[in-house]
């Protein structure tokens, strides 16, 4: 159970990305062992899901982009989709029930893998995922207009939502510029 929020600096051409700290197992709640926010190579990467598998994709799945901008969606959606259903397959971990999401930052554009394997980009500038997303949605999308605030403290406002409002979620922070 998680929050993750990547949000577009289009000011500062970068990716604010953050992420709660709660692991839950089971009935009991501990503090992230292995961030879910890192990088890999020349992209970033936000993972909500099971600590297993995340740990597992981050220290052993390996893909490179050398492409353009232009070329991102396509890539993900067919080298990089390739790559990555056959390292699930390999690993037991991932069986049919397989509810992670993942995030997927790369040459300025944002992205979210889906359950389903579908890939989006998108309309806003920001993505979440997790079990708090619909309430960190919300609170960005309330915030959305507002300019007295920064990038990042918008996201903490939503995560702080996420924390109150979800038992997912707590409001221990992990930050990432990309």
């Amino acid at each position: 159970m998680t929050i993750c929020i990547a949000y577009k600096d289009r000011v500062n051409n970068k990716v604010i990305c953050a992420s709660d700290s709660l692991c839950r197992m089971s009935e009991f709640c501990h503090r992230v062992s292995g961030e879910k926010i890192f990088m890999k190579d020349n992209i970033g990467y936000l993972y909500a899901g099971n600590v297993n598998r995340r740990l597992k994709f981050r220290y052993k799945f390996n893909i490179d982009f050398y492409g353009s901008s232009d070329d991102v969606f396509k890539w993900l959606n067919t080298d990089f989709m390739d790559v990555f259903k056959k390292f699930r397959k390999e690993n037991e971990e991932y069986s049919e029930d397989y509810v992670d999401q993942i995030i997927i930052i790369i040459a300025g554009r944002i992205f979210s893998l889906h359950t389903d394997f579908s890939i989006a980009e998108s309309n806003k500038d920001y993505i979440c995922i997790g079990c708090g997303q619909e309430i960190a949605y919300g609170a960005l999308y309330a915030l959305e207009n507002d300019n007295t605030k920064s990038i990042r403290e918008k996201i903490e406002i939503a995560i702080n939502a996420c924390n109150e409002f979800s038992c997912g979620c707590d409001n221990i922070i992990q930050w990432m510029e990309i």
